[in-house]
């Protein structure tokens, strides 16, 4: 309903949205101006363009832009010029966290990941926002990594605009279905995401460059009705460091970059 009061409050004059249906606060539905009816099987740029085109607002350009000012470039630039990143050098924005920590993978495997990527000589930056639980995993996290040279951990140390900044002039992306995860792809990098209570159709990175990682189980979906008060759903549990590791060398190797195959998976 925060949009839908967001609307209210605004003043405007006009209101579109998709037909509440009877979901979300009593009397929602009248007090938009004008209402769609939306396929819902689709991503939800899809479902968002399709609202207004039905009023004749439209677009052929599909393209999702993130407005980075200059400031937070040119903070970013030197960031990775005081760590000594060099501009062939691979670089992985890493961003373990989300808003609702049901989204999340588990700290270990997303630890053996990032000693892989550190083996492999890449570069990793680790970020998360600021919010007492997000800081307490990323930490974890951070105390789990074996390898110390060539990761920053700038948990809770950037903004918004400093996070994109640091995903444009990152090789890919790694993180879960958040805010950041499609900042990344809007910035125009290549992403792997990894999918479990929540649908990747309606909210995968948007682009055709990415890879979203998700298990088919009996409750797929579920935004945490089903498995709420586990620390980890078994969704997440389910996706393997192998399987992200393989993720990440498709990506590497389709831009044209050398990757090992030693380094640290679920067997190693």
């Amino acid at each position: 309903d925060r949009a839908f009061l967001l609307s209210v409050f605004s003043g405007a004059r006009y209101r579109l949205a998709n037909d509440p249906r009877g979901a979300g606060l009593p009397g929602k539905k009248t007090l938009y101006t004008h209402l769609s009816q939306v396929d819902k099987h689709q991503h939800m740029v899809l479902q968002n363009i399709e609202v207004v085109r039905k009023f004749g607002i439209t677009t052929d350009n599909l393209t999702v832009d993130f407005f980075i000012p200059d400031e937070a470039r040119k903070w970013a630039a030197e960031l990775f010029h005081g760590c000594g990143i060099q501009t062939d050098d691979v670089v992985v924005h890493v961003h373990p966290t989300a808003r609702w920590l049901f989204k999340c993978w588990d700290d270990a495997s997303m630890a053996r990941l990032i000693d892989w990527l550190l083996l492999q000589g890449f570069w990793v930056i680790m970020t998360s926002s600021s919010s007492e639980k997000e800081m307490k995993k990323s930490k974890k996290i951070s105390s789990l990594v074996g390898e110390p040279r060539r990761f920053l951990d700038l948990s809770g140390q950037t903004t918004i605009k400093q996070l994109a900044a640091i995903s444009a002039q990152s090789t890919l992306f790694v993180g879960v279905d958040t805010a950041p995860m499609h900042i990344a792809a809007a910035v125009g990098i290549p992403v792997v995401a990894l999918f479990g209570p929540t649908g990747e159709l309606e909210w995968g990175p948007w682009g055709s460059q990415h890879i979203i990682l998700t298990k088919k189980m009996r409750c797929a979906n579920c935004h945490a009705e089903i498995c709420e008060g586990l620390e980890l759903r078994e969704c997440m549990e389910a996706i393997t460091v192998d399987e992200v590791v393989a993720a990440v060398k498709e990506i590497l190797w389709s831009r044209g970059k050398p990757v090992l195959t030693e380094g640290v998976s679920d067997n190693g």
